[in-house]
């Protein structure tokens, strides 16, 4: 038989597709009784997989000379500005070598493929060419780069692409034991690569996790663009026969159904081929059974059988879709790193809805786009609503809810907390008047919390960003709608927004809470009752405290408690709280004595109006804490803050929702750094931040003081630069907020300047100290913040080696301090550092 029939050699061709095993099997199906085509194929067959194998005593070449055993004439060989080192990989048609560049300066290894000898045919070198023509035009991150071309001495072509080593992606994913939701998180980067291919026109068509590797540095990257396409050439199409000739140029395991029936592929095979590689990410398992030797079968079972759920899949045997042949169940789990039950619950829902649409039998049916695809699956990450699963209101607002129960949960609790405490006070009431006067704000507060909860969830399920929302987004969503909302009843109007603004506040957000406040205050006449006039003053009390106005804050203050004094048996508690915030002002302006004696009235009289702890008690422990550490008395400061834990966890208010227990376990962190414990508070403080800046998001104030205690704990632990770092964000953090005044972020500015005096700065430590200096002469002066700025001074001056000055400012700060009543040992400790540091460096001299 003439070895240059067509038939011979397209069906060996179609052999070399298939994986040695079964070419014998595939060889003998196709001849069909046609004896000399079989012997003819069997012999071709033989020689092209000597060939292969590199055991052939010859080969085609220039000269038909022989060859070693063992050996391949392109070892060593130079293509252009490369030298082959080794034979990396081989195809039907095509062989991929590895090789280094020998010239341009630079070292360079590249993957190198041509096309085999004995294989060089008009339409494989037109096959080859188009891919190198394609991978020129194609520039993306997680794909594979084209680096040069040309042609051997013999005339094949070839090209030179980046050499990625990694494994493929589902070895990947199994060998680290990715989840669900991180295999999906990895899958979107193919998709990416995929997408942006489409966009240049460019179909791949034979997408599968052998083509799609992982590299050391974790980063997908798409291979083999051997049998893709140009969209805007239907030409190119007939130069690759699909399965209803000889030449099966897909993989039929990830092969959309059109493609099995010898129909163009275009995008929607892509999309489909995505889907079932995600499919077997996710389940272990192939969508569908398909028999390579009976694609007709296959097809048919495409579109008779329903894509079975991916609970279903992971359950099935290995040879009933696509593990290793002895893979367990409890094996596929393991490379999952999950149990049944949280696997179930990942997999449940909208995730079997979206790959049921990208595996859709029908094109039309499917995503229309990979990017569509993608898509959806960033939804579901999101726990946002999925396009392929409707937009009905009832359904987002389930997904808002789920997606956000932590925010949720938080704003609600919060609401609720209002009204709880209004409970306890009526509890508590001294008369039959006083009960009735409450019982009536508790209502007005009750009705307020209800309409408000309508509004905020109607607000924000009608918003589907991608992603989670943070509890103050949840409130700043529906906050911009609330006077409107109650445009008819505005006494309930300012009720809500002050309940608001009380909200705004725990979460430490001063820029939220401030134009319902200013509202609220601008209000005359029957418009904002005496008892929320009172409350919105001391909420902005509180408010220009954190601003860094102590003034402002005290006439607030005043103001608020000259109401709630006109009946001081009904507001008592509300006085003993007001009373607390007027001695965290005065701790702010220094005045740590009269804190002291204001914060202990208030925790006795909080005893003698409550038989039984409530949390503002915990609270006001937990500010006698923060004061005596600010007086130094840092043994007394733990007992306190202990106290405070103590209520906290007896009261079960200590969920990690709660902002108040937040504040605590900062405090707490606070001690710890006091006590030299500075790793262990490094590692409370950054539990915390995460904890609220996923309840509140990332920029507030109290989240700025959080990030500068952070800043200082590591600043202990002389990582100077780092700790300039983080010091640095807080202040900026707590300016874009407002808050570049308060007390606390100008103790942080003067912990940034003694970062940058350790690291030599001590220039730009200087003028930190300056302008702390000139914000603290606009304020009056703040003589606790001024024996920290001259110890600032003394540590920035020493790192100029100006001794002289240095001791002055060390005298300075020493000065201010006792005339303060700061001393003892504890204090002396907290100098020491700075003592000794200057002494030594004056006997240096």
């Amino acid at each position: 038989m003439d070895l240059d029939d067509p038939r011979l050699l397209k069906l060996v061709r179609a052999a070399l597709e298939r994986q040695p095993g079964d070419r014998g099997d595939f060889v003998s199906a196709q001849c069909a009784g046609d004896a000399a085509l079989l012997s003819a194929a069997e012999a071709l067959l033989r020689d092209a997989e000597a060939i292969e194998s590199g055991t052939a005593t010859w080969v085609h070449g220039d000269d038909d000379r022989p060859r070693g055993a063992a050996t391949d004439a392109m070892l060593g060989q130079r293509l252009g500005p490369f030298r082959i080192r080794e034979r990396i990989g081989r195809g039907g048609m095509g062989v991929v070598y590895r090789g280094e560049r020998e010239e341009g300066g630079f070292a360079q290894t590249v993957a190198i493929k041509l096309i085999r000898r004995g294989f060089d045919y008009d339409d494989v070198q037109q096959r080859f060419l188009r891919e190198r023509r394609i991978l020129a035009r194609l520039s993306h991150p997680n794909l594979a780069r084209l680096v040069d071309g040309g042609v051997t001495a013999d005339q094949r072509p070839w090209f030179a692409m980046e050499l990625v080593q990694g494994e493929s992606i589902r070895s990947w994913c199994d060998q680290r034991r990715l989840d669900v939701r991180a295999r999906v998180r990895l899958f979107l980067d193919v998709c990416a690569a995929v997408q942006y291919a489409h966009t240049q026109l460019v179909v791949h068509r034979d997408l599968k996790p052998g083509n799609v590797m992982v590299d050391e540095q974790g980063v997908v990257r798409l291979l083999d663009f051997g049998i893709s396409r140009l969209l805007h050439d239907e030409a190119e199409a007939e130069l690759t026969m699909t399965a209803a000739g000889p030449l099966m140029a897909f993989t039929p395991e990830y092969a959309a159904p059109e493609q099995l029936a010898g129909e163009p592929a275009g995008v929607a095979a892509d999309v489909y081929a995505l889907g079932v590689i995600l499919y077997e990410l996710v389940s272990g398992a192939l969508p569908h059974d398909v028999d390579r030797h009976d694609l007709l079968a296959a097809q048919h079972r495409m579109r008779t059988r329903p894509v079975p759920s991916l609970g279903t899949a992971i359950l099935r045997g290995a040879d009933a879709g696509g593990g290793d042949e002895d893979e367990t169940v409890t094996q596929r789990l393991a490379r999952r790193g999950q149990a049944m039950r949280s696997y179930l619950s990942a997999v449940r829902g909208d995730l079997n809805r979206i790959l049921g649409k990208a595996l859709a039998v029908e094109v039309p049916q499917r995503y229309a786009t990979v990017d569509a695809f993608a898509d959806d699956l960033r939804r579901w990450l999101a726990g946002a609503p999925v396009k392929v699963s409707g937009r009905g209101w009832a359904y987002r607002l389930r997904k808002f809810v789920t997606r956000n129960a932590v925010a949720v949960s938080l704003v609600v609790a919060l609401l609720v907390g209002l009204l709880v405490s209004l409970a306890w006070a009526l509890e508590r009431a001294y008369s039959e008047r006083q009960q009735r006067e409450l019982a009536q704000t508790e209502l007005k507060r009750s009705n307020a919390v209800r309409d408000y909860i309508a509004l905020m969830f109607r607000v924000a399920a009608d918003r589907e960003g991608e992603g989670d929302v943070s509890a103050r987004e949840i409130l700043s969503r529906s906050s911009a709608r609330l006077f409107s909302q109650f445009r008819n009843d505005t006494g309930t109007g300012y009720t809500t927004a002050l309940m608001v603004a009380e909200l705004y506040l725990a979460m430490g957000d001063t820029e939220g809470a401030r134009p319902l406040l200013e509202r609220i205050l601008s209000a005359s006449g029957p418009q904002a009752d005496a008892d929320t006039l009172a409350r919105a003053n001391a909420l902005q009390g509180q408010l220009e405290y954190r601003r860094g106005q102590p003034d402002r804050a005290l006439e607030h203050l005043d103001h608020a408690q000259a109401i709630w004094r006109r009946a001081p048996a009904r507001n008592a508690l509300a006085i003993n709280d007001s009373q607390g915030m007027r001695a965290q002002i005065l701790r702010g302006m220094g005045q740590l004595n009269e804190a002291l004696a204001i914060q202990q009235a208030v925790i006795e009289e909080r005893h003698r109006l409550l038989p039984t702890p409530d949390e503002a008690l915990a609270d006001a422990y937990n500010n006698l804490a923060i004061t005596l550490m600010a007086a130094f008395r840092f043994d007394q400061a733990g007992e306190a803050s202990d106290r405070a834990l103590a209520i906290q966890q007896a009261l079960d208010i200590g969920q990690s929702g709660s902002s108040n227990a937040i504040a605590l376990l900062g405090t707490r962190a606070s001690i710890l750094t006091a006590q030299g414990r500075h790793a262990e508070a490094e590692s409370t403080y950054r539990e915390l931040i995460g904890l609220r800046d996923q309840l509140y998001g990332e920029a507030s104030l109290d989240s700025a003081l959080l990030l500068g205690s952070l800043g200082t704990s590591i600043l202990y632990q002389q990582r100077y630069e780092e700790a300039a770092e983080t010091l640095h964000r807080a202040v900026t953090m707590a300016s874009g907020q407002g808050g570049g005044d308060n007390p606390s972020i100008l103790t942080l500015r003067i912990a940034l300047a003694g970062s940058y005096a350790r690291m030599g700065r001590g220039d730009d430590a200087l003028a930190v100290l300056a302008s702390v200096q000139e914000r603290l002469d606009a304020q009056g002066g703040n003589p606790s913040l001024q024996a920290m700025l001259h110890a600032g001074r003394a540590r920035a001056l020493l790192a100029l080696r100006r001794l002289p000055h240095a001791r002055a400012a060390l005298a300075d700060a020493e000065a201010s301090y006792a005339a303060m009543g700061v001393s003892g040992d504890q204090f002396n400790a907290w100098l020491k550092p700075l003592r000794t540091d200057i002494e030594e460096a004056g006997q240096r001299r």
